[in-house]
């Protein structure tokens, strides 16, 4: 972002400049006293010179909108990134807790048995949620490739899958676990 803002910065820095070369070329050109073929080069030099400005401006203002355009995908994976790093954070605080119930006897693993299938029902759902942000950040790279250069996001998302994946582990060791006490 600061890119951008300090290329915006040297063109309206510059603006001035352009305008005083291009109206000291209107002027010359008016002069009566240049000779015919300085006319010529200079009419050249002087509608080159707007053009490449004109051009300059218009690229700035497209990548502008392009960047733009990245920043609010990546705001919105950013965003969900942090909402399911914290129902993971969630469930594995909720896991923690419910293996502490199955220490109160029989009646403990019943309630953990019935926590554990509401669960997976909960893990089913928050599945297509992890699956969803995926597609979300492959479509970011695919609209954009050039938006994660430096592999942030791609980290973020790996160490996300990874606790996903840890956390499905535990929820499939627990649910083995009370199944072999339950039955």
């Amino acid at each position: 972002m600061s890119e951008f803002q300090s290329i915006e910065t040297d063109l309206e820095k510059h603006s001035p400049i352009i305008s005083s070369l291009l109206a000291l070329g209107h002027n010359l050109l008016n002069e009566m006293e240049i000779r015919p073929r300085n006319i010529d080069s200079l009419t050249r030099s002087v509608q080159t010179l707007e053009q490449r400005w004109v051009l300059l401006k218009d690229l700035l203002r497209a990548r502008k909108l392009e960047f733009d355009d990245i920043h609010v995908a990546w705001r919105s994976v950013d965003e969900a990134l942090k909402r399911a790093s914290k129902m993971i954070t969630d469930h594995e605080r909720f896991l923690t807790e419910l293996k502490r119930t199955s220490e109160e006897g029989l009646q403990g693993i019943r309630n953990e048995y019935k926590s554990l299938e509401n669960f997976k029902r909960t893990l089913e759902d928050d599945d297509k949620v992890i699956q969803q942000l995926a597609i979300n950040y492959s479509d970011v790279l695919r609209n954009y490739p050039s938006a994660d250069i430096n592999g942030e996001m791609r980290n973020r998302m790996k160490e996300l899958n990874n606790r996903w994946d840890a956390l499905n582990a535990t929820f499939q060791e627990s649910l083995k676990n009370v199944g072999e006490k339950f039955f």
